[in-house]
């Protein structure tokens, strides 16, 4: 059975946008996996787990994790440079850098900072999205697009990236098995007026709840010896919660995006889901009643990378040929907190149509 929206819902929906006087779209794309393969039959050796029940579970086979010695920024900056090039243009031309990750090199200084003077974004704002976890590059799109509304900026680097590994506990299984580290970035431009592609709205909505969380750390509840002997300062997961929400929240927010645009389902060329388990993705498509051929996934190889899985699969999904030239996309995503939305783009391949 298909999702239908209740008139509750629907009458809650407060942020739906339109783009008419100035539309944006992506210009270019870049992606950073570490090269460090953790496999699930090297996870059995280390926790209680079996490479059968990973699979089963979460459709995921092996994952990445970051040399110790580097951090997020390391994966900011490799994502970055790929992205300018691919955009064909320079840092320097780069107005705001907006990084979105809750896995930061420090509290303080700003990570967006340290990749700005790395690539030689001399002129860019730098801002820091910290607390959205896995709906982040979603949220730094959106925040990116308001931005370009300015006609004084012209150029957007939306950075998601995530060092999981340093946040997860290495013998909790409920955890471990099902996160990994990468960086994807996106370059919004301003598309010239009277072309009609590019980011069409957003549907965004937001709920407290603690399903998902890290209880130490914060000015709440200060690390101590006793915190980290208990392990608070690592990543704890309700997965059935996590469950219910997302196969709940994601596939309803593309139905209300879809709905406020006059858009079909079946007029989508391909719906990109935040990669944080294979099952969800696969419920959530049963449950819009589409087919899993109009969809893209790379969870298998990388687990869930958080901010970073919606750029790297929609860069994955593009290098593969899964998108072409004006093809309509849905993004859908859910993090922590809970954040969670869907977007509707209409995706050019050709530079001419940008400003």
């Amino acid at each position: 059975m298909g999702i239908t929206i209740t008139k509750e819902r629907n009458d809650a929906v407060k942020s739906i946008s339109t783009l008419t006087e100035v539309n944006v779209g992506i210009l270019g794309m870049g992606s950073y996996v570490p090269s460090n393969v953790i496999t699930n039959q090297e996870l059995e050796q280390k926790i209680d787990t079996t490479n059968e029940w990973i699979v089963a579970k979460t459709g995921i086979e092996e994952r990445r994790h970051l040399d110790k010695e580097k951090a997020t920024s390391h994966m900011c900056i490799m994502a970055a440079n790929e992205a300018l090039a691919n955009a064909g243009i320079a840092a320097g031309d780069i107005d705001a850098i907006i990084i979105t990750t809750f896995t930061p090199d420090y509290i303080l200084p700003s990570t967006a900072l340290i990749v700005k003077e790395a690539i030689g974004a001399s002129k860019a704002l730098p801002i820091d999205l910290n607390q959205v976890a896995c709906a982040g590059t979603l949220y730094g799109m959106v925040l990116g697009t308001h931005f370009l509304m300015n006609p004084n900026h012209k150029n957007v680097l939306v950075i998601g990236a995530e060092a999981m590994s340093r946040i997860i506990n290495p013998d909790d299984r409920s955890t471990y098995v099902f996160f990994g580290d990468a960086a994807g970035a996106i370059v919004l431009r301003r598309m010239k007026k009277g072309v009609s592609a590019g980011i069409f709205g957003w549907d965004l909505h937001s709920k407290l709840a603690m399903d998902v969380h890290i209880p130490s750390g914060g000015s709440m509840s200060p690390h101590n010896q006793e915190s980290l002997m208990a392990g608070k300062q690592y990543l704890h997961m309700d997965g059935r919660s996590v469950w219910k929400s997302a196969t709940t929240y994601l596939p309803e927010s593309v139905l209300i995006l879809l709905g406020k645009h006059g858009f079909r389902k079946e007029d989508i060329d391909l719906f990109l889901f935040h990669q944080a388990n294979l099952n969800i993705i696969k419920e959530c498509m049963n449950q819009l009643q589409m087919p899993m051929e109009k969809t893209f996934c790379n969870v298998m190889k990388y687990g869930n990378t958080s901010a970073a899985t919606l750029p790297v699969v929609l860069y994955e999904a593009l290098n593969a040929g899964k998108i072409k030239h004006n093809d309509f996309l849905v993004f859908a995503t859910i993090g922590a907190g809970y954040f969670w939305g869907s977007m509707l783009v209409q995706f050019s391949m050709d530079s001419a149509n940008f400003e």
